[in-house]
């Protein structure tokens, strides 16, 4: 087998792969997108008894959750920390402890 041959089909190979790698990592966010479609539920907001605000990207979901607090759809909030729960009834602020997920 010529040297010159042995390389050439190693060429082909690596660009085989690049071009599998591209067409995988450009297309996977449709595809998943289309996948998950069936998790995602888009309802109009009812009022609630309450409004959950879950950790994770803080500020953004208290800030919704007071918006939607203000707005009248619920007339308690509680937002989940990584502390403990948190809960107030009239106010968006002056947190009272209702209950500690941590032990503490």
């Amino acid at each position: 087998m010529k040297a010159g041959s042995h390389k050439c089909r190693v060429l082909r190979l690596g660009a085989g792969l690049l071009a599998t790698i591209v067409l995988v990592g450009a297309a996977h966010a449709p595809i998943l997108r289309e996948i998950a479609s069936f998790l995602i539920v888009e309802d109009s907001l009812r009022p609630a008894a309450a409004i959950v605000a879950l950790g994770g990207q803080a500020p953004f979901r208290q800030i919704e959750a007071a918006r939607l607090y203000h707005a009248g759809w619920a007339p308690l909030v509680f937002v989940v920390q990584e502390g403990g729960l948190a809960t107030k009834r009239k106010h968006f602020g002056n947190w009272q402890y209702k209950l500690s997920l941590n032990g503490s």
